[in-house]
């Protein structure tokens, strides 16, 4: 979208970098500004559910407005999938600037419409997947899994002590025992991006080293080197691929 550049307006357009993981604003905020995004990506999540992901959006892609403007709580999670900056434009100054600016107002139009479609089309999903993904398939029990949620692709469990998550490599001849690069379309996930072990109490998540796009349990950021449990119906996303572990 074209940025608006009225010189009254420009120092007040604070710009916010974010990490990996960190949130713009939560479900439930009282809202008094829209965003718009500068670099990287920004993910909207559905709080509070196992299949949260409702758009990722990218540079000059505007979000938050939908509350801005009444000061309504908002209806969901802003978050950063990777490293981001982000405008800040206070609802006032907003009004002021397509004042100036009418094709700002346009544009912001369009990129709300663009949000809209790919929110519709991730809520038909939430609706559609629970109904055959969430349960446990009836018989004996299986290995152990992850069900990619956009594909319900399954990706087992080998029975080893440690079992590392990641990408194949073919230039260094690695390849992981869990190999997600099919559908890693965004190119998000590290070589050796985490491990999966078993210990007496069931199996521990735990993020290698250097991981550029972070995993995420449950919606909460993995810390490199720390294990997290990892229980039956638990989200787990490598970096954008999201997740849904089976323990059987």
């Amino acid at each position: 979208m074209p940025e608006p550049q009225p010189s009254s307006a420009d120092a007040s357009i604070p710009v916010l970098s974010l990490t990996t993981g960190e949130y713009v604003f939560r479900a439930g905020e009282l809202a008094d500004a829209l965003y718009i995004v500068g670099t990287g990506q920004i993910e909207l999540l559905r709080s509070g559910e196992t299949f949260r992901h409702l758009a990722l959006l990218g540079p000059g892609d505007v979000f938050g407005e939908d509350t801005a403007f009444d000061g309504l709580p908002r209806e969901c999670d802003a978050r950063a999938a990777a490293e981001a900056t982000v405008l800040k434009v206070k609802a006032s100054l907003f009004i002021d600037i397509i004042r100036v600016r009418p094709d700002v107002a346009t544009a912001v139009m369009r990129s709300a419409a663009k949000r809209l479609l790919q929110v519709r089309a991730a809520c038909l999903s939430l609706a559609m997947v629970p109904a055959h993904q969430s349960r446990v398939p009836a018989g004996p029990p299986t290995l152990a899994q992850f069900i990619h949620v956009e594909s319900g692709t399954h990706f087992p469990v080998p029975e080893l002590p440690e079992t590392v998550v990641g990408r194949a490599d073919p230039h260094i001849g690695f390849e992981p025992d869990i190999e997600l690069s099919p559908v890693d379309t965004h190119r998000s996930l590290s070589r050796r991006h985490a491990l999966v072990k078993r210990v007496e109490t069931g199996f521990e998540l735990v993020e290698a080293p250097r991981v550029a796009n972070g995993t995420f349990h449950n919606g909460d950021k993995v810390e490199a080197g720390v294990p997290v449990p990892l229980r039956d119906g638990d989200e787990v996303s490598f970096g954008l691929i999201r997740t849904v572990f089976r323990a059987s």
